[in-house]
């Protein structure tokens, strides 16, 4: 109730707490006239059409902003502030970049723009990463994340995602709710974990299409690491055959999986990190045969090999003929396991034929035999005065 012959309210500040969108396509947001206030809060402030909005004064959004269309923000001498917890939703209409509206620390960010948003400088999210549609690409910042906050939807941050206060015993996302990484209870924590996501290309022959770099100075003990991946990158793969494969600088080393889901494969028994990828059979370089010879003594036939390198193979099997081009008869009963399976080293194998001179065979030839199955052939190797016949040639 007013009272008195001209009753007046003094208005310092205006706050509009219901959704206000500027959908012009160049446009200053709500200005004063005639001696009126400019507001200076927005609960909802949502951004569209095309071109800049320009900020009036300094203003505060305290519950979400939305850039959409492929409208930008051009504070001016003014400030943009986001309430602790708000939210900053990219919605736009073709490939955004970041600006002066994305603050140092968000509570929540919206990827809701399928063509992707590109960061223009480092950030941190409080509380929920939300991938909804499309991706986020770092460039040369990280996106850093706090220790208590989420990932949820289909996008991927293709960049460096980073975990500066790490725990044993918390398992942590690193963009895509299927990329995580954590420190088993009991192991030496690392200062920061960072996972960094590159796709569009195989890093060995026959890889799926993306690979990964995971870093954690400081780390000693076991953890535990799942990464993503999507149908399309599997490059002629097997989702249920696909392995965790491991650089070591030299070579990709094949890593066992303790599990696979739709779209991720996982391994809880991880002591070391570095470059990571994934793949069934791996690549040709992954097994190495250095020697094949055959020697005989008596009746029998002494075979000899030895590798360089086992990451990809399972064992050996033996096959013999008695011609080049005869039938090849395999005579291991058994395959004989590789020595050390999914490493780089390699070892030496012998194996004696004591049936050689039975069927006159003089011919051998190595089966290597793939962790998924494929094989690969190595020889013939020849028994020291194998007779080789010529044709005739008449005078």
């Amino acid at each position: 109730m007013l009272k008195g012959a001209n009753p007046f309210i003094g208005i310092t500040a205006v706050q509009l707490n219901g959704i206000v969108e500027f959908a012009g396509a160049n446009q200053t947001l709500i200005q004063s006239m005639g001696g009126g206030i400019t507001p200076t809060v927005y609960s909802t402030l949502i951004l569209t059409n095309t071109n800049n909005k320009t900020l009036a004064t300094n203003t505060t959004v305290t519950t979400r902003l939305v850039r959409g269309g492929t409208s930008s923000l051009a504070p001016g001498a003014n400030t943009l502030t986001s309430s602790p917890g708000a939210a900053l939703e990219y919605a736009g209409t073709a490939a955004q970049t970041t600006g002066p509206e994305l603050p140092a620390a968000i509570g929540t960010l919206v990827i809701a723009n399928s063509a992707g948003v590109t960061l223009s400088a480092g950030a941190t999210v409080d509380a929920l990463l939300d991938l909804a549609a499309g991706d986020v690409r770092t460039g040369a910042y990280t996106l850093d994340l706090s220790a208590g906050a989420t990932c949820s939807g289909a996008g991927d941050v293709v960049g460096a995602v980073r975990r500066g206060a790490v725990a044993d015993g918390v398992t942590y996302c690193f963009g895509h709710p299927d990329v995580r990484a954590g420190v088993q209870a009991g192991s030496t924590p690392p200062s920061a974990l960072t996972v960094t996501l590159t796709k569009g290309s195989a890093p060995f022959d026959g890889a799926v299409t993306r690979h990964y770099t995971v870093t954690a100075p400081g780390f000693a003990g076991v953890a535990n690491l799942r990464l993503h991946y999507r149908a399309g990158e599997l490059n002629g793969n097997t989702p249920g055959l696909l392995h965790l494969w491991r650089y070591d600088g030299v070579r990709w080393l094949v890593q066992t999986p303790s599990a696979w889901g739709d779209g991720y494969v996982e391994k809880n028994d991880v002591t070391t990190f570095s470059d990571w990828a994934l793949a069934d059979d791996g690549d040709s370089t992954a097994v190495d045969l250095s020697t094949f010879t055959v020697q005989t003594g008596s009746d029998q036939a002494f075979l000899t090999w030895s590798t360089g390198s086992e990451v990809a193979l399972a064992g050996f099997h033996l096959h013999r003929a008695t011609s080049v081009d005869g039938v090849k008869q395999r005579i291991t009963p058994a395959m004989i396991p590789a020595q050390f399976t999914g490493q780089v080293a390699g070892a030496v194998y012998t194996w004696v034929d004591r049936t050689a001179a039975l069927d006159g065979a003089n011919f051998y030839w190595l089966e290597m035999v793939g962790l998924q199955g494929g094989a690969s052939w190595h020889g013939p190797v020849a028994i020291a005065g194998a007779r080789i016949y010529l044709p005739a040639v008449r005078r």
